[in-house]
């Protein structure tokens, strides 16, 4: 993640700003996820975090491998990582017809309408998105990036020594 620390600072200062005081509580990162998936934003019906940060990058371009197990209402914790408890059924079916199909062109459609639907329903407060940089020397050529920063593709790389 980038920065939590500093993130949960400004957010506690901006909450200040308004009378709201809110305690920073830090975790270990795999107790952190692992509460995360057993109970999300609420423990035992109690306010656990109340609110919390999170990043997610995935490894596939397909929706259906972010969508579905943060956002559906079946996907709440300790089923998956939908720790915020969003429920929406419209989402819910729209996500349900899109992982049915495999026809790329649907798909898309009910990937879209869904996109619409949080937008005007929002499943958190996205924060920002990171800059993901690479750099290669000119002499290295043939490098493809990928929309997951994760993955840089070097199969088609070679090294010019006269670039």
């Amino acid at each position: 993640m980038i920065a939590p620390k500093e993130i949960a600072q400004v957010i506690q200062a901006n909450f200040k700003d308004i009378g709201v005081t809110a305690e920073i509580v830090t975790q270990e990162w795999t107790s952190y996820v692992a509460d995360w998936g057993k109970t999300g934003l609420d423990k035992n019906n109690q306010p656990f975090y109340g609110l919390a940060e999170m990043s997610w990058n995935f490894n596939s371009p397909d929706p259906a491998f972010w969508l579905n197990p943060n956002v559906k209402t079946d996907a709440q914790p300790p089923t998956a990582f939908n720790g915020g408890y969003y429920s929406n059924s419209q989402v819910d079916d729209l996500l349900t017809k899109a992982i049915g199909t495999a026809d790329q062109t649907a798909r898309g459609m009910y990937y879209k309408q869904a996109q619409k639907i949080m937008y005007d329903d929002p499943p958190w407060v996205f924060m920002f998105s990171g800059n993901n940089i690479a750099a290669a020397s000119k002499r290295v050529q043939g490098v493809v990036l990928n929309p997951n920063p994760a993955v840089i593709r070097t199969e088609l790389a070679y090294f010019n020594p006269q670039a």
